[in-house]
């Protein structure tokens, strides 16, 4: 696109742009902020000039105040010929092209009902975590292995065990407990207290102690 013919006299010819009402200058005329037709560095520089400009445009710049330009996809051209996504480019009244303004993503879930030994097991949805005080949830305050009883994230502590943990089992001749911990003592191998590997550890113990 050729360039405004650079003179000394500046060529006034007419109010334009928003100050009255969009109103276009002449081809190969400019007009600046203050509302003025004019082919001068004043006019057509595109730091002073509000649309009809000569080029490079601005990065943001869109619609009739830069050659037609449109702005990226989900992104409002303002009647003012910017892109933004706020209300003063989106809002009604103040937006000219790719108006709908896209609707804000879901916030992820933080908590979906209780959850695990506190309530006698129950699991949270899939890829959900469980924290230690018994609520799901998908954040690190519910799935950072030191604050998570189960469905954890990973990597998980040492000594944990059961479905609290997918399923991982404990060492050879060691319970897992309810609460997902591997243990050899009867708080965490007696029934009711053990979820897995119980019966082995206990006849283990008790040859142990009867010296077998």
């Amino acid at each position: 696109r050729k360039l405004p013919k650079i003179t000394n006299q500046v060529i006034k010819q007419g109010r334009c742009g928003l100050e009255a009402s969009g109103i276009k200058c002449p081809k190969g005329v400019c007009y600046s902020y203050s509302g003025w037709c004019g082919n001068t560095l004043d006019y057509y520089d595109v730091d002073k000039c509000q649309s009809q400009c000569s080029g490079p445009f601005p990065q943001g710049r869109c619609e009739w105040q830069a050659d037609n330009g449109s702005c990226p996809t989900v992104v409002c051209c303002s009647v003012s010929g910017w892109c933004g996504t706020t209300s003063y480019h989106c809002g009604c009244g103040k937006c000219q092209s790719q108006c709908e303004r896209p609707s804000p993503p879901s916030p992820p879930s933080i908590t979906e009902g209780p959850c695990g030994k506190q309530t006698g097991g129950r699991k949270c949805p899939t890829g959900v975590c469980c924290s230690d005080s018994g609520w799901c949830g998908t954040t690190s305050i519910y799935c950072y292995p030191n604050r998570c009883q189960s469905q954890c994230s990973g990597p998980f502590p040492q000594g944990r065990c059961g479905w609290q943990v997918d399923n991982g089992p404990c060492s050879t001749g060691v319970c897992c407990s309810l609460d997902g911990w591997c243990e050899t003592t009867p708080a965490y191998c007696a029934s009711g207290n053990c979820q897995s590997q119980c019966k082995n550890t206990l006849e283990s113990m008790k040859n142990r102690t009867s010296g077998i």
